[in-house]
C-alpha cells in the first residue's frame, strides 16, 4: 500500500535540499521582525522601518498579531480600515514576509485582480521587502509551489519559503473569480472594498485546512456602513483618542473634525483661536460647545498658518504625538473580532498643513469631499452610494414602530409587496399611508420549494393588494405564482386579436389593449429590460403550455431608484418635491432595530446599504451594483413598482384570497386563483 504524505511532507520533497541552510534570525514577535529588518524607501533611499508613535495604529495591529499568533488562537480577525498613505502596503507586505520567513506559515494576499497581484509583486514585495533582507530573499523561490501530486511547479503570484528543514507557501491572488486549490494558514485580503463580494464570500473556505485561520482585512473605506466600513462595525472598533490635559477628556479626533482644528493666532496656542468650520474658514467659537460655524471669519487657510488641535470642550492644546487607540467595543475581543480605524486626520507622521488644505478645497468641491471622507478622514460618504447609514437611522427614528405582519385591525392602508427570486426567496411588503408616509411593514425569507404554498398564504396574512415577482432567476416560479394570484387564462382565449382589445380575466382583472395596460392586478411577473427612459411597459406572455400571465417591463436602475428617493429628502442635497410641496423628511419608514425586533430586520438595513451603492460603467454612467447582498433592496423596489402600477390605489387589507387546484395540461397538479 502506498505511504500517505502530510502536506507538510509534501511540502519539504518538492522544495528539495537546500543549496546552503540558511539561518533564520530568531525574531520572537512582528514587531521585532519590523524593526530589526524590514526597510522603508523614503526618496531614493531605504530607512530601517520604524515603529514609533507617528504611526499608532500599526503599533496596535503589530501587537494583536503578535498576541493572536503567540497563543495561538483560532478563527480570529483583525481588520484595518483606513484612509490613504499611512503605510499598509508596506506593513502587509513586511508581515507576509514575517509569517513565511520566520512563522513558516502559509499565507494567501488577496487583491481585487491579477493586475494588482502583478504590480504589488513587481513594485512592493520584490524591490522593497526581498531586495532588502538578504537571509529573507535565500529562502525564497518565487513562482514556485507545488501541485496536488506533491511536485514543484511554477506559478505566477506564488512563493516558496525554505530554511532547509521548514517550508511554506505563500501567494499573491486576485479576486476577480472565485479562489479554488489554495490552502493559508493567514490571508491578508487588501482593498476590501474592491474585493468581487460574491468571490469574497469563498475565501474563509481556504483556510479551513490550518488550526489557526487567521484573516486580515485591511484597506480604504469607501462606503459608509459597507464592504470595509461594515467590518470594522462589527470588530472591537479601536480608534484613534488624544488626551485632554486641561479637563481630563478622552477627545476622538475623527468625531470632532473639524472643529478641533485650530490656527493660531498669536505666539502661543489659546483657548480663543478661531476654531475650522464645515465651510473652510475658521471663526471664533463664542462657547466651547457652540456651533463653530456661527459668527465672522477671521481667518483662512493659507501656508505659513500654524495648525494644532483642540479639546473642544475646554479649548487647551492637544498633543497629537500622543494619540492612544481604544476600543469602543471590547467586548468582540472575545470573539477574536479586532477592528482599528486609521485616518490621516488622527496619523501624526500626516502634518496638519495638508490636511486643512484638502478640507478647504473639498468644501467648495463634491467630487473632492468623498475622496477627502475616504482618503484622510476614513469616514466614507460616497455620492455613488444612495443610502447611508445615518439616513437609514433618521427614516427610523421620526415615527419608531415594530415590524408587523398582519395590519391592525379596521387598518385602511394598502399594502404592496415585492419578491426578489433565486436560491432563496426575499419577501418586501410596504404599507401605503399617504403620499409623503409610508413604511416597511414586513420582510421575509421563503423558501423556493414550499412558495407556491406559502405565497398565497402570505398574500392573505398580510393583507396585500397586489404582488409583483422578479422573473429573471425562477421563471417556473415566478409565472405559476402570477397565475395563482391572478387566476388562470389559456393562451387560446388570449388571442393577437384580443390583446388589441379589452380581456375581462375575472371579476377584478382586466386588460385594456388600447391603453397597453393592466388594471386590478394582484400579482405581476417583473423583467429588468426596459432601457433608460422607457417607462412602464405592460404585456401579456404565453407559456408553452398555453397559459397567459401579465409582465411588466421596467428599468433596473430607474425602479431602484424610486425606492431610494423615498429615504432621501432636502438634506441630503437633492431637491425632492411631494404633491407640490419641498420634501424635509423622508417618505418612507423604518421599523425598530431594538432589543426583541424581529431578526430580519438588521438583514434588511444591511440590504439596503449594500444595494443603494453604485458603480460606473465603461460609458462613464453609474448603476446600481450587482453581486451584492440586495435581495430586500431589490424586493422592496418590486413593491414600489406595484404601487406606482396600481396609482397606490390598492384595497384595503383583510381580503380573502381564494385559491384552489387545477390541472395543467400534461395532467399535474398546480394551484390557481378563482
Amino acid at each position: 500500500m502506498k505511504k500517505r504524505t502530510s502536506i507538510r511532507e509534501q511540502l519539504s520533497a518538492a522544495a528539495g535540499p537546500a543549496a546552503a541552510a540558511v539561518d533564520v534570525p530568531v525574531c520572537a514577535s512582528a514587531r521585532e521582525f519590523l524593526t530589526r529588518h524590514a526597510r522603508v524607501k523614503v526618496g531614493s533611499r531605504y530607512l530601517p522601518y520604524v515603529l514609533d508613535n507617528l504611526r499608532p495604529a500599526l503599533q496596535l495591529a503589530t501587537d494583536l498579531l503578535d498576541d493572536i499568533i503567540a497563543k495561538r488562537r483560532p478563527d480570529c480577525r483583525i481588520k484595518i480600515k483606513g484612509g490613504a498613505q499611512w503605510g499598509k502596503t508596506v506593513w502587509a507586505t513586511n508581515i507576509m514576509s514575517y509569517l513565511l520567513g520566520v512563522r513558516f506559515l502559509g499565507v494567501g494576499y488577496y487583491l481585487p485582480d491579477i493586475e494588482l497581484v502583478q504590480g504589488v509583486v513587481d513594485s512592493k514585495f520584490r524591490p522593497d521587502v526581498v531586495d532588502q533582507i538578504p537571509w529573507f530573499a535565500k529562502l525564497l523561490r518565487i513562482g514556485s509551489t507545488i501541485n496536488e501530486s506533491g511536485k514543484a511547479v511554477q506559478r505566477k503570484g506564488a512563493i516558496m519559503a525554505t530554511d532547509g528543514e521548514h517550508v511554506a507557501l505563500g501567494y499573491f491572488l486576485g479576486t476577480n473569480r472565485v479562489p479554488t486549490t489554495y490552502t493559508h494558514d493567514v490571508q491578508i485580503v487588501d482593498e476590501r472594498d474592491d474585493i468581487n463580494e460574491r468571490n469574497e464570500k469563498f475565501l474563509d473556505g481556504r483556510l479551513t485546512s490550518s488550526d489557526l485561520r487567521l484573516r486580515i482585512d485591511i484597506g480604504t473605506a469607501r462606503y459608509d456602513a459597507a464592504g470595509m466600513d461594515a467590518e470594522f462595525e462589527d470588530s472591537t472598533q479601536h480608534v484613534a483618542v488624544l488626551d485632554c490635559p486641561g479637563c481630563g477628556a478622552e477627545i476622538s479626533p475623527e468625531d470632532e473634525w473639524p472643529g478641533i482644528c485650530r490656527v493660531q493666532m498669536g505666539g502661543a496656542c489659546s483657548a480663543s483661536d478661531p476654531a475650522l468650520t464645515l465651510a473652510g474658514d475658521f471663526k471664533v467659537r463664542s462657547g466651547m460647545k457652540a456651533d463653530p460655524n456661527a459668527g465672522a471669519t477671521v481667518a483662512v487657510h493659507k501656508p505659513g498658518n500654524r495648525y494644532y488641535f483642540a479639546c473642544p470642550h475646554c479649548g487647551s492644546a492637544l498633543d497629537r504625538d500622543a494619540v492612544r487607540y481604544q476600543a469602543r467595543r471590547p467586548e468582540m475581543a472575545a470573539m477574536g473580532k479586532y477592528g482599528i480605524e486609521v485616518s490621516q486626520i488622527a496619523t501624526p507622521a500626516i502634518g496638519l498643513m495638508q490636511i486643512v488644505a484638502a478640507w478647504t478645497d473639498a468644501v467648495r468641491d463634491a467630487d473632492k469631499m468623498v475622496a477627502f471622507r475616504c482618503d484622510r478622514w476614513a469616514r466614507p460618504r460616497s455620492q455613488a452610494q444612495g443610502l447611508s447609514a445615518g439616513v437609514i437611522e433618521r427614516s427610523r427614528a421620526l415615527q419608531p414602530y415594530a415590524m408587523t405582519a398582519a395590519p391592525a385591525p379596521g387598518a385602511t392602508a394598502p399594502r404592496f409587496a415585492g419578491l426578489d427570486t433565486g436560491d432563496k426567496l426575499w419577501l418586501c411588503v410596504r404599507e401605503i399611508e399617504s403620499a409623503a408616509r409610508k413604511r416597511i411593514s414586513w420582510a421575509e425569507q421563503l423558501s423556493p420549494s414550499t412558495a407556491r404554498i406559502r405565497v398565497p398564504e402570505l398574500f392573505t396574512t398580510l393583507g396585500l393588494s397586489c404582488l409583483f415577482i422578479d422573473i429573471g432567476n425562477e421563471r417556473q416560479l415566478a409565472r405559476d405564482l402570477v397565475m395563482i394570484l391572478n387566476g388562470i387564462m389559456t393562451a387560446s382565449a388570449v388571442s393577437e386579436d384580443q390583446c388589441a382589445g379589452r380581456i375581462t380575466w375575472n371579476k377584478d382583472l382586466l386588460w385594456d389593449g388600447e391603453k397597453k395596460e393592466w388594471r386590478g392586478l394582484k400579482a405581476a411577473a417583473v423583467e429588468f429590460s426596459g432601457k433608460p427612459g422607457s417607462g412602464i411597459v405592460h404585456e401579456i406572455r404565453r407559456t408553452q403550455e398555453g397559459l397567459a400571465y401579465p409582465v411588466i417591463r421596467a428599468n433596473r436602475d430607474e425602479t431602484v431608484q424610486r425606492v431610494v428617493d423615498e429615504f432621501l429628502c432636502y438634506d441630503d442635497g437633492l431637491v425632492h418635491v411631494v404633491d407640490g410641496k419641498l420634501r424635509t423628511e423622508p417618505i418612507m419608514l423604518m421599523p425598530d432595530n431594538g432589543p426583541g425586533c424581529n431578526a430580519i430586520v438588521p438583514i434588511l438595513e444591511k440590504h439596503l446599504l449594500s444595494g443603494s451603492r453604485k458603480v460606473r460603467n465603461r460609458d462613464n454612467t453609474l448603476s446600481f451594483i450587482d453581486g451584492v447582498e440586495n435581495h430586500l433592496l431589490l424586493a422592496n423596489a418590486y413593491s414600489g413598482l406595484a404601487e406606482a402600477v396600481l396609482g397606490g390605489a390598492g384595497k384595503a387589507p383583510h381580503q380573502k384570497f381564494v385559491f384552489d387546484r387545477v390541472e395543467r395540461n400534461d395532467g399535474s397538479e398546480k394551484w390557481g386563483g378563482i
